[in-house]
């Protein structure tokens, strides 16, 4: 404890140092520096992806990567001022000098925020730190074995989700379209006060970014959280989620304006000067209004919730990584459109936004998510004829009289096996360590109760007849089996302590998709799955980090050390 406050005072004394020496008190120009820098790494990535080849300068992208996902929310905190009293957005060429500024603060950013992430997975027990023999500046962070990467394996659980609905899309004709549209986009472009960009519009133009958007935002999670029709300010969600793929549509568009335009006139832009969007704030409103035919008041207030503004930016920005707005406020009348923020899990900053905004709407809605589930891990199965859910959850009461739901039931009429479900759908905590020990906590005890609940209630005679008159059309006077589940939304398990009932299977939604994907679960596919689920778990996939990993700022260095037995 007594290193990591020497370490916390020092990060927080360069902290006030770096602020006095960049924050200005017109502080658009700097924050529109920055946010130049963080989008055209996004423009190269998608010209090259456009043109189905890797980037050569692979270290160089995950460096501006890194930065720009760790380092941006602190180097907006750091640049942030009052923003009531300016107007507009000053409009100027990037220059060598720029960039290498901006980057720099992206990378003192970046660097400040790991450290407090390392600092933050030593008070959570993931790892130790001690003071090196080296140098008294020097210290290391010995990790623990129990930080094994879980929420990392997770994550890579959701990518493989979000790639088997891409592969869904029909990018061959797609790609036919999109290459008829760039020639007429390619006569409509042109360089505008010598350095930056103006395009026009058309209904054909419009309607193909509308479809290639549509098709984009199922490959993004959050879209489906909530049903169409639940009200969060009296807005119906399905108005929040177009809003968002709106804004994906355009950035999409704006990135194939720009490399028309520097297609068309090389030697004229640079693209530094294109990517950025500085927008007037009405010209938002009214262009969304119009593309979503409602008035310029109900536009605003979907706008708002892909913004940070004075009033809302602490709360995001002081989030160590993400989720990036699509709009910032830096002026009383404009914005900044970032086309990062724009494809980046837009629907996560929403989502975020829409609980701060209205936290009544987001507690009255959340239980409705357990029906969207149920009916999805239905359809999972609906390949296994021999498999019947109870159309809805179960309540039970164990023999010591403890109550509980059970939300989805299933039943293999040939095999026997009966399968009993939690249905999790946990709101992500992304790099929150304090948000995520709420939630593991939270998680683990519940659960563990209700598989202890679940089991006792199994040791009852009467649960078939139970079964039957809840609505199970199939015999099931010989239940052969019970198989327990544990399945969360985002996630199931966590590094560090995570002490789970081993008499139920847990994994995660991705998880279970993509086993019942790759698995041939031909005899009893309830049973499979559940062991499916045990083979699979993130504590046997864990490699762990295997090299040493240092961060260098404000006279610091510390060092990440793989597991050490004394971190135990």
């Amino acid at each position: 404890m007594v290193i990591r406050r020497k370490i916390e005072q020092r990060l927080s004394e360069f902290r006030t140092e770096l602020e006095s020496k960049i924050r200005q008190e017109d502080h658009r120009a700097t924050i529109l520096e920055v946010f130049r820098s963080v989008d055209e790494e996004i423009f190269v990535d998608y010209l090259y992806q456009q043109a189905g080849k890797d980037r050569p300068d692979q270290d160089w992208k995950k460096e501006a990567h890194d930065m720009s996902t760790w380092g941006l929310n602190e180097a907006l905190r750091l640049l942030w001022n009052d923003a009531k009293y300016l107007s507009g957005i000053p409009l100027f060429p990037s220059t060598r000098e720029t960039q290498t500024w901006s980057f720099s603060v992206l990378k003192l950013s970046r660097n400040i925020r790991l450290i407090e992430f390392c600092l933050e997975m030593e008070r959570v027990g993931l790892g130790v730190l001690r003071v090196s023999a080296d140098s008294s500046d020097v210290y290391e962070l010995h990790l623990s074995k129990d930080a094994i990467g879980a929420e990392s394996i997770e994550r890579a659980d959701g990518i493989y989700l979000n790639e088997r609905n891409e592969n869904r899309i029909d990018w061959p004709r797609m790609a036919e379209r999109h290459r008829g549209v760039m020639g007429k986009m390619f006569e409509i472009v042109d360089v505008w006060n010598e350095h930056f960009i103006t395009y026009g519009a058309s209904p054909e133009i419009d309607l193909f970014y509308h479809n290639f958007s549509s098709a984009l935002m199922r490959t993004l999670p959050g879209s489906d959280v909530f049903r169409e029709e639940v009200n969060f300010g009296g807005i119906p969600f399905k108005e929040y989620v177009d809003c968002v793929r709106i804004l994906i549509g355009f950035a999409l568009k704006h990135l194939d304006f720009c490399s028309l335009l520097i297609e068309k006139y090389p030697d004229r832009v640079k693209s530094v000067d294109l990517v950025s969007v500085p927008c007037a704030w009405k010209d938002a409103v009214t262009y969304l209004g119009l593309a979503m035919d409602i008035p310029k008041s109900r536009a605003e207030k979907l706008l708002l919730t892909t913004s940070i503004t004075s009033e809302n930016f602490e709360y995001h920005l002081r989030v160590p990584c993400g989720p990036l707005a699509s709009h910032y406020l830096i002026s009383k009348d404009s914005a900044i459109r970032s086309i990062r923020g724009c494809l980046e899990n837009p629907y996560q900053f929403m989502l975020r936004e829409l609980r701060r905004l209205y936290p009544k709407d987001w507690d009255s809605n959340v239980d409705e998510r357990e029906n969207i589930f149920r009916e999805e891990l239905k359809f999972a199965f609906s390949k296994y004829p021999q498999i019947e859910f109870l159309p809805k959850g179960l309540q039970i009461i164990t023999t010591d009289l403890r109550e509980t739901d059970i939300d989805a039931v299933a039943y293999d009429g040939v095999s026997g096996v009966l399968g009993l479900i939690q249905l999790k759908w946990q709101d992500l905590f992304g790099s929150v360590l304090k948000e995520r020990e709420s939630k593991k906590r939270n998680f683990l005890e519940k659960s563990n109760e209700w598989v202890d609940k679940v089991v006792s209630w199994c040791e009852a005679d009467e649960i078939s007849q139970r079964l039957r008159s809840a609505g199970l059309s199939q015999a099931v006077s010989e239940i052969k089996q019970v198989r327990i589940f544990v399945i969360g939304r985002s996630f199931s398990y966590f590094s560090g302590d995570c002490s789970q009932n081993q008499k139920a299977a847990w994994g995660n939604w991705a998880q279970v998709v993509r086993l019942m994907d790759v698995t041939s679960m031909t005899v009893c596919p309830l049973s499979e799955l559940h062991q499916a689920l045990i083979d699979d778990s993130p504590k046997n996939r864990a490699k762990g980090p295997s090299h040493l990993h240092e961060i260098v700022v404000a006279g610091i260095t510390l060092k990440v050390f793989p597991f050490c037995q004394d971190a135990e």
